[in-house]
């Protein structure tokens, strides 16, 4: 039976990895609607993350691809998206999938407008705001070979980097039983 791939965490060099650009023939085939499907799959089962993209999976080819989660739980996937226009500045928690979602404060544009092919090949250009630029953004950045830490400063990147060992310690650690050693003295 095939592995199935996992999300791909910190520091896997892996992540340092360009998507490949969805060629022009791919478009539109089983195959293509099958990777789209593992990854909006893949998202859906990390839970607090709200974007995933095809780079921070454990799955070859790494194409260009994110699926994002909307707020009713709702997932769309943009094929190679590109950024035309980004203004404004907010900042806020953001939370990674391949840092096991554990929150960091990062920068993010709070407007933009996004280019984008869906499966069957359509071209889409959609602007969005708040969340979901802030998500695009993030996912365009991991396409690019960027994870999270490098658009924060090497104390902010170092805190996280202890939280997010910390997170996998706890979680990560098998729980210990002892059976119960007290003695009890007769009178």
């Amino acid at each position: 039976m095939p592995r199935l791939p996992s999300v791909i965490l910190f520091p896997d060099p892996k992540l340092r990895r360009r998507a490949e650009t969805v060629p022009d023939a791919v478009f539109g085939t089983s195959g293509l609607r099958e990777y789209c499907q593992l990854l909006a799959n893949l998202l859906v089962a990390v839970e607090q993350a709200d974007v995933l993209a095809g780079t921070q999976i454990d799955f070859e080819p790494s194409w260009c691809v994110l699926a994002l989660q909307t707020s009713d739980k709702a997932v769309s996937v943009l094929l190679n998206p590109v950024i035309r226009d980004e203004s404004g500045e907010s900042v806020a928690f953001e939370k990674s999938a391949s840092f096991a979602c554990v929150p960091c404060l990062l920068s993010a544009p709070t407007k933009m407008t996004v280019e984008y092919r869906k499966v069957d090949g359509t071209r889409r250009k959609v602007e969005c705001s708040r969340s979901g630029a802030r998500a695009i953004f993030q996912g365009c950045e991991s396409l690019k070979g960027k994870p999270i830490i490098d658009r924060m400063t090497a104390v902010a990147a170092h805190q996280l980097v202890q939280r997010f060992k910390e997170y996998l310690e706890e979680r990560l650690a098998p729980a210990l039983f002892l059976p119960d050693m007290s003695v009890v003295v007769p009178n």
